[in-house]
C-alpha cells in the first residue's frame, strides 16, 4: 500500500479568528482526490488565500497533482452556499503555490510562491473578475554568481508601513528556514534586504504560514512550523516594531489549528465576509493511492 501525503481546506465561520476559533462552522470544503485507484489524484489542494471584492468573497488556492507541477485555482460565493466552478487563473511552466492576492492604488495583485526559479515574481490580474493573471515584476532574482539555497524565496508576503514596502520570505541553505526580510519604497521594487536580515533561523517559526493580517490595529504574522515534519501547524507572532532598521516580534500562540481541534496543516488565513469571520485553513491527510503504486510499476516495466 503507497500511502501519500494529502492536503484538503476548510473554510470555517469563527467568533474571534486572532484569540481562538471558539464555535465554527464549515462553511466550505475542498478535497484532494479520495478515489484511491486514480493514477493522477489531486494530491493537495493547500496554501488558501480569501479576498473580498464587490460583496463576493473570492478563493485562491494551489492545486497540485500527483508528480506535476502545481497550479492557482479560484472559484468564489457572494453567499456561502452556492460557489462557482474552480478556475485555473495562473499556471507556469513551473510550480506554484502560495497564491497571496492583494489590493494597492486600485491594481489587485498576486504574490505567488515561485521559488523554482529562484525568484520572487508579482503578477497582476488581468481584469475585475480575477480570471486571469499576467507578470508585472520580478522583485527579487538570485544571481548566477551566487550560492543557490535548497529552498529559495518560498511563501512570500508584503506589508505596507508608512510608504515602505517590507517583503518576508524564507530560504534554506541547510541549517534550517532563514526568515529574510527585505524593504523598497515602491511596490515594484527595487527591495533592499534588511539589517537585521534573517529575522529568524528556526524550522518552527521560520516561514511563513499565511500573509501578514492587521486586525484591530495590531499587525500578525503567521509562521508554519516545520521542525521535524512538514504541514505540522501554525504559530501566531504579533509584530511590535516593523521600520527599514528595526524589527521586534513577540509569540503570541503555538499549535493554533490543533488547538482549535483541527488536524495538522500550514496555512491560515482569513477575512472579514457580510457580517462574519470567515477563516482558510488546510490540513493535512493521508491517503492510500494505490492507482499511483500501479502507475509506478507499469512504468518501470515499461522502460
Amino acid at each position: 500500500m503507497l500511502f501519500l501525503d494529502s492536503f484538503e481546506i476548510l473554510l470555517l465561520a469563527c467568533e474571534n479568528p486572532i484569540t481562538g476559533f471558539g464555535d465554527n462552522k464549515i462553511v466550505k470544503r475542498i478535497n484532494c482526490t479520495h478515489n484511491i485507484f486514480s493514477p493522477s489524484p489531486v494530491m493537495i489542494v493547500a496554501d488558501p488565500f480569501l479576498v473580498v471584492k464587490d460583496d463576493v468573497l473570492y478563493l485562491f488556492y494551489e492545486e497540485y497533482r500527483y508528480r506535476e507541477k502545481g497550479i492557482i485555482k479560484m472559484t468564489s460565493t457572494d453567499d456561502l452556499v452556492n460557489w462557482e466552478q474552480p478556475k485555473i487563473v495562473l499556471q507556469e511552466d513551473f510550480h506554484l503555490s502560495y497564491p497571496w492576492v492583494f489590493q494597492y492604488e486600485g491594481q489587485w495583485y498576486m504574490l505567488p510562491e515561485t521559488s523554482a526559479v529562484h525568484e520572487v515574481r508579482l503578477y497582476k490580474a488581468v481584469d475585475n473578475l480575477f480570471d486571469r493573471f499576467e507578470l508585472s515584476d520580478v522583485l527579487i532574482a538570485r544571481g548566477d554568481c551566487e550560492q543557490i539555497p535548497r529552498m529559495d524565496f518560498c511563501d512570500s508576503s508584503i506589508t505596507e508601513k508608512e510608504g515602505i514596502f517590507y517583503l518576508f520570505t524564507t530560504i534554506n541553505v541547510g541549517r534550517g528556514n532563514e526568515l529574510h526580510l527585505y524593504w523598497s519604497e515602491n511596490i515594484q521594487g527595487p527591495f533592499v534586504e534588511h539589517t537585521q536580515s534573517p529575522l529568524i533561523v528556526s524550522d518552527k517559526y521560520g516561514r511563513n504560514g499565511g500573509s501578514l493580517i492587521e486586525w484591530e490595529d495590531k499587525l500578525y504574522r503567521f509562521a508554519q512550523d516545520c521542525d521535524g515534519e512538514y504541514g505540522k501547524n501554525i504559530s501566531l507572532f504579533e509584530i511590535n516594531e516593523l521600520t527599514r532598521h528595526k524589527y521586534d516580534e513577540s509569540l503570541l500562540q503555538e499549535d493554533l489549528l490543533t488547538k482549535s481541534g483541527l488536524k495538522s496543516g500550514h496555512q491560515y488565513n482569513f477575512v472579514r465576509f457580510k457580517g462574519l469571520n470567515i477563516v482558510a485553513v488546510d490540513q493535512r491527510i493521508k491517503i492510500p493511492y494505490i492507482g499511483c503504486k500501479v502507475k509506478r510499476l507499469l512504468k518501470r516495466w515499461l522502460k
